[in-house]
């Protein structure tokens, strides 16, 4: 495999320039695995490819995957309506949303639940988002909002309720065990996160470079013993890798193939979405690529170079995870500073070309015929 010295000059820059103190890259081309960690995890901790990040967003696809896995057994409908299942959510104007919309974020209930950071308390999350109301003159799948926590909440709830079991435990046993994702986890118990010790790496907001603030309501310990099924995910890089690695093995080890294709099949295409004030494509619980509605301006996207058919999740401002089926290429790449919105998203896309450019990989049909014109 080629090295990686376009892209490792690109992150030694970003912390020399304070984007980040640390950074780790997993990536497996073909089968064969190559990993890079540069920096400190924390002050005076090297980085290392064992340390655990938070994933924030790009833990998402884990209960997609977990709601997947029901549905392939016939236990649940993509087209059910929510209230199937969870009677109560179908309040104020909300009774035909079913579980396409959740997937693909035109359900159109976002709400306050999505913006709380707060350390929050399950049964109470699930109410919140149970009483909010359908956004006004919103016509269900024509438009598209993307929904951090609240639509996740009641996916999470849909399986805890459909299974009798914690959501953290069904990621744990049924996606992380057999993918091989040792230290992976949506919930850590606290004796966990303590033996895990200098190997917790610390996040911090770089939205000023000068002044990095550590996001201890993010990394710390409470947040890691609370499961937010959109947000709580934490874990090495090179297990986020080997998440996508294994899916784009079609083996039938988290998903049979029908199933997969689905979730990796644009269900959404060409919406403009309402939070990000992008159009972007979506699967079910997977961002699909969207360079052909911008290539430098789509927001948490997998590089200029990435095919149609690459889908994976970031996460806000700080990883991206993704798979591209074309080149048989699985990436995760994490930081532990947060820059500002369009900082971040401009220096992934520099980073995610490069990978791509050291991996000597093709250009997409879109980049060749943008550069031939």
């Amino acid at each position: 495999m080629p090295d990686l010295e376009r892209i490792g000059g690109l992150l030694q820059s970003a912390i020399d320039a304070g984007a980040f103190t640390g950074v780790q890259l997993a990536v497996e081309l073909r089968g064969e695995s190559l990993e890079l960690c540069l920096g400190e995890a924390s002050a005076g901790e090297p980085m290392s490819p064992g340390h655990l990040l938070p994933w924030l967003s790009a833990g998402k696809p884990l209960t997609a995957i977990a709601w997947a896995q029901l549905w392939q057994a016939g236990r649940i409908g993509l087209d059910d309506p929510i209230v199937e299942h969870i009677p109560e959510f179908g309040q104020r104007g909300k009774a035909a949303i079913t579980y396409r919309h959740l997937l693909t974020h035109t359900g159109g209930f976002r709400s306050m639940v999505d913006v709380d950071s707060r350390q929050p308390d399950w049964p109470a999350e699930v109410d919140r988002v149970c009483r909010a109301r359908l956004e006004r003159d919103w016509i269900l799948g024509r438009r598209a909002g993307y929904q951090a926590r609240g639509s996740w909440y009641i996916l999470g709830e849909t399986l805890q309720r459909l299974t009798g079991r914690p959501l953290a435990d069904i990621v744990r046993v049924d996606i992380c065990e057999p993918a091989g994702l040792e230290d992976v986890w949506l919930e850590m118990p606290a004796q966990r996160f303590s033996d895990y010790g200098s190997r917790i790496g610390e996040l911090f907001d770089t939205t000023d470079p000068s002044n990095p603030i550590s996001e201890e309501d993010i990394w710390g310990p409470d947040a890691a013993g609370t499961c937010v099924p959109g947000t709580s995910a934490r874990g090495p890089m090179r297990d986020l890798c080997r998440l996508y690695a294994t899916l784009l093995r079609r083996d039938g080890t988290l998903l049979g193939p029908p199933a997969l294709e689905a979730m990796v099949a644009r269900q959404r295409s060409g919406l403009f979405d309402e939070t990000f004030r992008h159009s972007l494509d979506w699967g079910l619980g997977f961002v699909l690529d969207s360079n052909h509605h911008g290539a430098d301006t789509v927001p948490y996207g997998y590089g200029r170079h990435a095919s149609s058919r690459a889908f994976g999740h970031a996460g806000a401002r700080c990883v991206s995870g993704f798979a591209d089926p074309e080149s048989e290429l699985a990436v995760a790449l994490g930081v532990n500073g947060r820059l500002a919105q369009t900082a971040h998203v401009d220096q992934f896309r520099e980073f995610l070309t490069a990978i791509y450019e050291d991996l000597e990989i093709p250009g997409s049909d879109l980049m060749t015929t943008m550069e031939s014109t």
